[in-house]
């Protein structure tokens, strides 16, 4: 199917990549141009808040696609919840404020 060859295809990716040495970012880069619309299907399975039966009732594709969009998100959420933390205790720093030239 469409969906087993595109997730081959990241698969070979991601191990090309690592073998590459390259970073996140080229790495997103190269895998995400086929995968977008299987992404896309997956992130519209998960914001359709679906009971387990209903989960149960999807192809394997469909589950496959959801996911793959819930990793990605907890990931997001994961990044933001440090970026978040780390804002918050450079907030907390003391302000020593500038020396005294006078």
């Amino acid at each position: 199917s469409l969906f087993a060859r595109d997730t081959m295809a990241a698969a070979r990716a991601l191990k090309a990549c690592g073998a590459l040495g390259l970073d996140e970012g080229e790495e997103a880069a190269l895998s995400m141009g086929s995968l977008r619309p299987w992404i896309d299907f997956g992130r519209e399975l998960d914001a359709a808040n679906l009971a387990e039966a209903d989960e149960r009732s999807l192809s394997c594709q469909g589950r496959d696609a959801l996911h793959v969009a819930r990793v990605l998100r907890g990931r997001k959420e994961a990044e933001e919840a440090a970026l978040s933390q780390a804002a918050r205790a450079a907030a907390a720093l003391p302000d020593l404020g500038a020396p005294d030239l006078v």
